[in-house]
């Protein structure tokens, strides 16, 4: 099992899970018993990210947690680069702080633009934005 977290202020600690926090806001918990190893720290312009990967019977998979604070400019390339850092496939999840109507939000930011246009797969388990009022949506990027 892994647990993502985004926005928090928390230094989690969990029995029987491994914790990879290098920022304040964003940490990757691993159950002890999934093989796993942290992936580098890839040096992006707007977004902090943790990452891992994780081994299965015959596969890996690269799972990142992401973190946008508001304000800064969105950088596409930020997303690009965790998805095509190597030949596996990647999950990114996270906020992205990133406003757009086709995951609920009712304006369009124009962060919220810049990753609706990026050619991606995403995912948001409800009908309805993660978050409302100031606050933005928390999605999957697959």
């Amino acid at each position: 099992m892994v647990i993502l977290l985004d926005e928090t202020k928390l230094k989690p600690r969990l029995p029987n899970y491994f914790v990879w926090h290098p920022f304040r806001g964003t940490a990757a918990l691993v159950r002890r018993d999934v093989v796993h190893e942290e992936l580098e720290l890839l040096t992006f312009a707007s977004t902090r990210t943790v990452g891992v990967r994780v081994h299965v019977p015959g596969a890996e998979l690269r799972i990142y947690v992401a973190y946008r604070p508001p304000g800064p400019d969105f950088v596409e390339d930020d997303i690009r680069r965790a998805l095509n850092h190597d030949r596996h496939p990647a999950l990114v999840v996270g906020d992205f702080n990133a406003k757009h109507v086709a995951w609920g939000s009712r304006i369009i930011t124009a962060p919220g633009r810049r990753l609706y246009e990026i050619d991606l797969v995403m995912s948001n388990a409800t009908k309805n934005a993660t978050a409302t009022g100031t606050n933005s949506l928390c999605f999957c990027v697959l």
